[in-house]
């Protein structure tokens, strides 16, 4: 029977470290270092991608508090104005209808005075009118 041997061969042991120390470089070169580079690049993207993304949506939301703080102030401005258009034009209405009412009233005083003068010169001939029926009445019946 062959004995059994326990005791590691040196040559054959540094032969197999070298192979597989060799193998270990040429992994580490062709396949560990290009795949942690393509992991971290990926990775940066999309970390990075995502921090734009949390960085944007964050200017956005700024920018939309501004933009309401804006609106709002352009709405009160507009009520305000609104306001203050509206008092001038109250203002105006009623300037323009005092003016008309006084037009009015002075037209309708010159009217009155008129008619009157006209009623006062038509009573005046109301007795030369009366003569001249009473007179042509007496003709006619006369003949």
């Amino acid at each position: 029977m062959a004995s059994l041997n326990l005791v590691p061969n040196a040559g054959l042991l540094a032969a197999q470290a070298g192979i597989f120390l060799a193998n270990m470089v040429v992994i580490k070169k062709l396949m560990i270092d290009p795949y942690l580079k393509l992991k971290d690049k990926r990775q940066a993207l999309t970390t990075g991608g995502q921090e734009e993304a949390e960085k944007i949506l964050k200017d956005c939301e700024l920018k939309g508090a501004d933009l309401e703080a804006k609106i709002t102030r352009a709405r009160e401005d507009a009520k305000v104005l609104r306001q203050n258009s509206k008092a001038d034009a109250d203002t105006r209405q009623n300037q323009t209808l005092e003016a008309a009412r006084k037009e009015a009233a002075e037209i309708v005083e010159k009217l009155r005075k008129e008619l009157s003068e006209n009623l006062r010169a038509e009573k005046e001939k109301i007795p030369q009118v009366v003569q001249k029926l009473s007179e042509d009445v007496y003709f006619a019946s006369l003949r």
